[in-house]
């Protein structure tokens, strides 16, 4: 998964070993975590309610790697970004947490090189903890690297590109770039429609993230036939995905 953006608007990524460092951060800022898609989760994941048993876990395979393969070795790489993700999700450290991320984008780019797809991982990854941390310019670089090379080495419609994609266009909305924002989010929500559903979590967060660009780029009257659409599949998705008595169902009613 993903370090998952903090969004400056409402109250909508986990770091994971061989895939996304994406934390489920509940912290920083006094700004609370959006939902994110979930689309880039792979097996590093840690145990849902035990942080410390992910964390110690963590740090013991980090251990064994280095050993078995060696301190500079992709293994202890992918060991060190499980490691910042179990730190995340015990919040502890976040100077360490800064720390991996960054030796962990060094070290695929001296190992693998600057386009490779763990390259490209960890750049989303890192992008995504200075983009928490309110370091937009260098968050912003390396949100367009992901995506244009998850895009182009994957395919728009892969999982990890959608993902990374979504990355990008929220941060562009967050910081009002909402004229390119706009596009991708179009993208993302095609590339999640046809590859996941209509009513996929991933699908329904991003016809919110459209109506809300178009929204605010003043495009969304009450004759406005996109925004209605939007509204009533985010409405209808909700209602099957969660139920009616579900705050995001009951949201989408507002």
């Amino acid at each position: 998964g993903l370090l998952r953006p903090r969004d400056v608007f409402r109250s909508p990524c986990g770091l994971s070993g061989s895939a996304d460092l994406t934390p489920r951060s509940r912290r920083s800022s006094g700004q609370s975590t959006p939902r994110r898609l979930h689309l880039d989760e792979d097996d590093g994941r840690s145990t849902p309610g035990n942080p410390q048993i992910s964390l110690s876990r963590a740090r013991c395979e980090l251990a064994n790697a280095q050993q078995r393969h060696g301190r500079d070795s992709v293994e202890a790489l992918r060991a060190s970004g499980t490691l910042a993700l179990a730190l995340e999700e015990a919040g502890e450290c976040p100077e360490e947490v800064g720390r991996l991320l960054r030796m962990v984008l060094a070290g695929f780019e001296r190992l693998l090189g600057q386009d490779h797809l763990d390259t490209l991982r960890a750049a989303n990854n890192l992008a995504v903890f200075l983009d928490n941390g309110g370091e937009a310019e260098e968050a912003l670089a390396l949100y367009r690297r992901a995506s244009d090379g998850r895009r182009r080495h994957l395919g728009k419609d892969h999982p990890h590109a959608l993902d990374s994609t979504y990355n990008l266009a929220l941060f562009l909305e967050n910081s009002g770039q909402l004229e390119e924002a706009e596009p991708l989010f179009r993208e993302v929500l095609s590339g999640c429609v046809r590859t996941f559903g209509g009513e996929h979590h991933s699908s329904l967060e991003c016809m919110e993230r459209l109506a809300e660009v178009l929204e605010q780029r003043g495009h969304c009257s009450s004759e406005d036939e996109e925004c209605t659409r939007l509204r009533r599949q985010i409405l209808a998705g909700r209602k099957s995905s969660l139920g009616l008595g579900h705050p995001e169902t009951l949201q989408a009613h507002v």
